[in-house]
C-alpha cells in the first residue's frame, strides 16, 4: 500500500462516527462498518487493516471488538510478536485463559527459555482451574529464572488455595524451588509485593485492602522472621497487621520499632492511631500529649487531643485543647465540629459565630450555627441568624428549609409555611439550583404531617416518591405515619421493605417494621426487630418506648419498664414515658 493510499486507510478506520456505539456490543454496527469500509480499500483484508480497525475499536472504548480485531490481525502475521504478545496480557486480563494458551504455545515454541512465557501459562491454566498444569508451568518458569518473583507469587497462591488454610505449604514448596534466594529477607519481600500485585490486578475477585492484607501476611511475616531487626519491614508488617485487625500484634510491632528508632514520631503517631482502634484512648492521649509538647505550634495535635477528652467525656479538657488550637490558627468551623461530634452546643455555638464572620463562610456554616442554638432552645436567636443569612445567600434552597423547621419548632406554622414556599419557588425558578425536587416534595409531607394534615402529608410523600423511586427516607415516614395511625397497615408493609432494601440496618426503618407488626399485633414478630433497633439507635427514647410497649403487650412487664427506664435516660422529658414508667413501677 502506497503512502497516500495508508494515510486514507487510517483516515476512513478512525474517523468517529455521528452516535456512540454501544461499547457492549463486541463487533457492532459501527466497527463492522468501519472494517467493510477499510477493506475496499484493499484486495484482501491484511494483517496491517486488522490491526488499524482494533486501534479505532479501542478508541471508540470497545475492548471486545478491539481484541476481535486483533486476533484476527494475529492470525494473518504470526510473525508480529508484539501484538501477540499484547493478545496474550488482554486474554488474561479478560478472564480468557483459553484464548491465551494456543498463543502462548507458539511463543513458547520459538522462545524456549522466556521464563515470563511460562508464568504467563502458569496463570492460564490457573484461571483454567488446572492447577498442576499451573504448578508445572510455573516451576518451569523459576528455574529459567529465579527472580522471576511474578512467577513465586502465583504458585505461592496455587499452593496456598490447594492446601488451604496450611499456607507454610506454599512456603515450603517455594523454599524447595529457590533453596538459595528464599534465605534473604529481600526474596520473600519482592514475593509478597508481588503476590499483592497480582491480587489488586484481579478485577473479577475484586479483593478489598484488608484481604490483600491477611493473604500476603504470611510472606512478610516471614521475611521477617529472617531478618527481625529490619526497621522498613517491621513497620511494613505492622501495617498490615493494622490492616488485618490484629490490633495487638501490630502494637507490638510500633513497640519495636520504636525502641529501634526512638526518635521516629511518625512511628509514635501510629501506634496512638492503633491504641485508639483498641480503645486504649489513656495510651493514646499520652503519646499525642508529648508529641504536642515537643511540637507546641502544631494545632493538629491539640486537635486530636480535644477529640479524645470529648470522647472520653471530659468537657473541660475538650475546651481547653480546643482554644489552644484556635491560638495555633485551626478554622473555628473546625473546632465547631470537634464540640458538635460531643454535643457540646454551647461551645459549638462559640465557634460557629466566629466561623460565620470568616470571609467566605460556607452557608453549611451558618445552618450549623442554627442546629446548635436549635439544639439550646434558642429558637428566636436560631430564626434571627437564618434570616441574615437568606440575605447572604438568597438562592440557597436550604436556607430557606432551615428557617422553616426553625420556624416550625418555634410554633410559627404560618412562617414555616412561608419559608417552605419560598424554597420551592427557588428550586423551581432557578436553572443553577441542583436540590432534587423530590426532597422538597419530602419536606412538605414532614411539614404537613406535622401540622396535622395527614391527607396533604400522603400526598406530599407519595408525589416525592414518584420522582425518586428511590427515596427511602420517604417511603419509611409514609410507612411510619400509616402504622402510628394504625391504617393501611398492608400497604406499610410493603412501602418500608421497600426502604429496608436501600438500607437493611437503619434503625429507624426497623423500628416502623417492627411497629407495623405491633399493630398488626404479631407482639412475637415485632419485638426482635424492635430490639435490633433500640440498640442500633443508640437506646432512642421513641424506640425504647415502643419496645417496652411490645413486652407489655407479652405481659413482660419487667422487660417493658427496664426498656422504658434505658430509653428515658436519653429523653428524660418525654412525658408520655414518665408516666408508664410511674404507672407500672407500683
Amino acid at each position: 500500500m502506497n503512502a497516500f493510499a495508508l494515510n486514507l486507510f487510517l483516515f476512513v478506520a478512525c474517523s468517529k462516527p455521528t452516535t456512540t456505539p454501544p461499547a457492549s456490543e463486541s463487533t457492532n454496527t459501527f466497527t463492522t462498518n468501519l472494517f467493510q469500509a477499510t477493506s475496499s480499500l484493499l484486495s484482501e483484508p491484511s494483517a496491517l487493516s486488522y490491526y488499524v480497525q482494533g486501534i479505532c475499536a479501542e478508541a471508540q472504548n470497545d475492548p471486545q471488538a478491539a481484541f476481535h480485531y486483533y486476533q484476527l490481525a494475529f492470525a494473518k502475521d504470526p510473525s508480529f510478536t508484539e501484538l501477540g504478545k499484547l493478545i496474550i496480557e488482554q486474554s488474561l486480563a479478560m478472564q480468557k485463559p483459553d484464548q491465551a494458551l494456543p498463543v502462548l504455545q507458539q511463543f513458547i515454541q520459538k522462545e524456549p527459555n522466556n521464563s515470563t512465557l511460562y508464568s504467563q501459562q502458569g496463570l492460564a491454566y490457573f484461571l483454567l482451574k488446572k492447577k498442576e498444569l499451573a504448578q508445572k508451568s510455573l516451576e518451569k518458569a523459576i528455574t529459567l529464572n529465579t527472580t522471576n518473583y511474578q512467577a513465586y507469587a502465583l504458585l505461592y497462591q496455587t499452593l496456598e488455595e490447594t492446601h488451604a488454610p496450611d499456607q507454610n505449604q506454599g512456603i515450603t514448596a517455594i523454599q524447595k524451588k529457590a533453596p538459595k534466594q528464599s534465605t534473604q529477607s529481600k526474596f520473600w519481600v519482592n514475593t509478597g509485593e508481588a503476590y499483592a500485585n497480582l491480587l489488586t490486578d484481579n478485577e473479577t475477585a475484586k479483593f478489598t485492602t484488608a484481604q490483600i492484607a491477611q493473604k500476603t501476611l504470611p510472606l512478610f511475616q516471614h521475611a521477617l522472621d529472617l531478618s527481625p531487626n529490619n526497621l522498613a519491614l517491621i513497620i511494613r508488617l505492622a501495617e498490615i497487621q493494622t490492616l488485618c485487625t490484629n490490633y495487638s500484634q501490630a502494637i507490638t510491632l510500633y513497640q519495636k520499632a520504636i525502641r529501634l528508632s526512638p526518635k521516629n514520631e511518625m512511628l509514635q503517631s501510629r501506634l496512638a492511631v492503633v491504641y485508639l482502634n483498641t480503645d486504649q484512648k489513656n495510651k493514646a492521649i499520652s503519646i499525642i500529649e508529648n508529641l504536642s509538647r515537643k511540637h507546641p505550634d502544631n494545632g493538629q495535635f491539640f486537635i486530636a487531643l480535644a477529640k479524645l477528652y470529648g470522647q472520653q467525656n471530659n468537657p473541660s479538657k475538650m475546651q481547653t485543647y480546643l482554644d489552644l488550637a484556635e491560638t495555633k490558627g485551626i478554622e473555628p468551623a473546625l473546632l465547631a465540629e470537634v464540640a458538635t461530634q460531643n454535643r457540646d452546643w454551647s461551645l459549638s455555638e462559640k465557634y460557629l459565630k466566629k466561623a460565620i464572620l470568616k470571609p467566605g463562610a460556607d452557608f453549611n456554616v451558618w445552618i450549623q450555627l442554627t442546629e446548635a442554638l436549635a439544639e439550646q432552645n434558642k429558637l428566636s436567636e436560631a430564626l434571627a441568624i437564618m434570616k441574615k443569612a437568606q440575605l447572604q445567600f438568597p438562592s440557597t434552597p436550604e436556607i430557606f428549609l432551615i428557617s422553616s423547621l426553625i420556624a416550625r419548632q418555634n410554633k410559627q406554622t404560618k412562617l414555616a409555611q412561608d419559608f417552605l414556599q419560598q424554597t420551592e419557588q427557588i428550586i423551581t425558578n432557578s436553572t443553577e439550583s441542583t436540590y432534587p425536587l423530590d426532597e422538597l416534595y419530602y419536606q412538605w409531607g414532614v411539614f404537613y404531617e406535622q401540622t396535622g394534615d395527614l391527607e396533604k402529608s400522603e400526598k406530599s410523600f407519595q408525589k416525592s416518591i414518584s420522582l425518586n423511586p428511590k427515596n427511602h427516607k420517604a417511603m419509611n415516614y409514609l410507612s411510619y405515619q400509616w402504622a402510628d395511625h394504625n391504617t393501611k397497615l398492608d400497604q406499610a408493609l410493603e412501602l418500608v421493605k421497600k426502604a429496608l432494601t436501600h438500607e437493611p440496618e437503619n434503625p429507624a426503618y426497623l423500628d416502623t417494621l417492627g411497629w407495623i407488626y405491633y399493630q398488626q399485633k404479631k407482639y412475637q414478630d415485632a419485638l426482635p426487630i424492635i430490639e435490633k433497633a433500640f440498640k442500633k439507635s443508640n437506646f432512642d427514647a421513641e424506640i425504647g418506648e415502643h419496645l417496652g410497649d411490645i413486652h407489655l403487650k407479652l405481659n413482660h412487664t419487667s422487660e417493658a419498664l427496664k426498656a422504658w427506664e434505658k430509653a428515658i435516660q436519653n429523653d428524660p422529658k418525654r412525658e408520655s414515658l414518665r408516666k408508664k414508667i410511674k404507672n407500672y413501677s407500683r
